[in-house]
């Protein structure tokens, strides 16, 4: 829990001390005839519970008021309620009283060490507290950080932010240095290589590098550790999606490179995986961590505990099921991974390194993993579907009025997903369905 420095409490009605324990810190209520109050311990002088309204919260803080050398008050946050024990907040405040008979000033102090505080600390920081959060989400609580978002963010922090400014004091940081920040990830100086590709450079990564520290800083600022936000006005080019160019033609070089590829002893999860992202458009964590217990053979979809939109059932073909058949071994337990790897997640984590090689060969340019959900996207609109059922083949939230009312049943998707994972599987394997014909598919 971040602790500020407050300023003197005005003059409220007197409370007796009580004893605080779990029990009483719970039972505090906001007191309406004045905006905070501090419920004070009979056992530790100066020691209580700062209680105030925050809207229709109702916020309760362990804290410690005490005079300095110098006779001016000062109050120390020791920790919101819930993150410490009654017990453990009492401890640590008697600590704080033998720091204040010798002359220390543990607020001051707190502040010293905020201004020093630096930019890979502030990283170091979210990232724990985003791993925290996802083992809430793993234990069933709430928790608001996915999985692959904090990947993202943690690229970025490693990549751009700490090779740029990681040693900087966050209390020192200017507007002038995030523009410069963003200047030079969009010259590339701290592209990396990986797989024999560049990688990191580019206006693109730039602007979420800026949004991330955006973010970051705000934070810094409601823990009293800025006064400003100085990522705010910093200008950065738009996040504008990039849509790959698709065709069937394309699709038959990249089945016929895999092949060549397979013939040569390319890794036989990476070429399955391969297949599997261009016939279902699924992301490629949802099916890089595909488990037996996900694949429902008679439903003929994935059930998904966890997606970037929730909890999802997704409609998938049959050319996709029975490619799986085909690869899956009868005998199993429910949590095995259908592409087992020898990383701390379980699953197979190579899939860039196959990837590059194979479109290397294929000749597919600068075109991306995720490029093979577009490509699913772009068949499925090429042969007529309409928007919501191409949502729903691609586990889009549905939003809008229209789309509360028109939501897609499992009756029109279905179809959808045989067709379109049926000519795409044709191409890729070089036995074209002939032409392939629009229609208008109704939702």
């Amino acid at each position: 829990m971040e602790q500020s420095d407050a300023q003197p409490v005005k003059r409220q009605k007197k409370r007796e001390p009580i004893r605080l324990t779990s029990k009483t810190v719970r039972a505090l209520q906001a007191d309406p005839e004045s905006r905070d109050y501090i419920q004070f311990d009979d056992a530790v002088p100066r020691f209580g519970v700062r209680v105030k309204r925050s809207g229709e919260k109702v916020l309760k803080t362990y804290v410690f008021q005490y005079v300095n050398r110098y006779g001016q008050q000062r109050r120390y946050t020791i920790a919101a309620v819930g993150e410490m024990t009654p017990e453990g907040a009492r401890e640590e405040a008697r600590e704080l009283r033998v720091r204040v008979r010798k002359g220390e000033d543990p607020s001051a102090d707190r502040k010293a060490d905020r201004r020093a505080l630096t930019v890979a600390q502030l990283c170091d920081e979210y990232l724990k507290l985003g791993l925290r959060m996802r083992k809430r989400r793993k234990a069933g609580q709430s928790a608001n950080i996915k999985a692959s978002t904090l990947r993202g963010d943690k690229s970025r922090i490693e990549s751009h932010v700490k090779p740029l400014l990681g040693t900087r004091a966050v209390a020192s940081l200017t507007r002038q240095d995030m523009a410069e920040m963003v200047a030079a990830i969009e010259q590339g100086k701290t592209t990396r290589v990986v797989g024999g590709r560049s990688r990191g450079g580019g206006p693109i990564v730039a602007a979420r590098t800026l949004t991330l520290m955006a973010a970051l800083l705000e934070g810094a600022v409601e823990r009293g550790l800025i006064v400003k936000n100085p990522a705010r006005g910093v200008a950065k080019a738009a996040d504008r999606k990039r849509l790959p160019p698709f065709s069937y033609e394309l699709v038959a070089k990249l089945g016929e490179a895999m092949r060549k590829r397979e013939a040569k002893g390319e890794n036989a999860h990476g070429l399955r995986i391969i297949r599997l992202l261009l016939l279902t458009g699924c992301r490629r964590n949802e099916i890089e961590s595909l488990r037996r217990k996900t694949v429902d053979f008679s439903a003929g979809c994935f059930c998904f505990a966890d997606t970037k939109s929730g909890p999802q059932n997704r409609i998938v073909g049959q050319p996709a099921l029975s490619f799986i058949r085909s690869f899956l071994p009868l005998d199993g337990k429910p949590d095995d991974f259908l592409f087992p790897g020898n990383s701390k997640s379980g699953y197979f984590q190579s899939l860039p390194r196959v990837w590059w090689r194979v479109s290397e060969l294929a000749g597919l340019g600068d075109m991306t993993i995720h490029d093979l959900r577009h490509w699913f996207a772009s068949a499925a609109a090429g042969m007529g579907f309409t928007d919501l059922i191409i949502a729903k083949l691609l586990g889009h939230a549905l939003q809008g009025v229209t789309a509360r009312y028109a939501n897609p049943n499992d009756a029109a998707v279905r179809p959808a997903a045989d067709k379109i994972a049926s000519v795409l599987a044709a191409h890729l394997d070089g036995q074209p369905m002939g032409e392939v014909v629009q229609f208008n598919a109704t939702a």
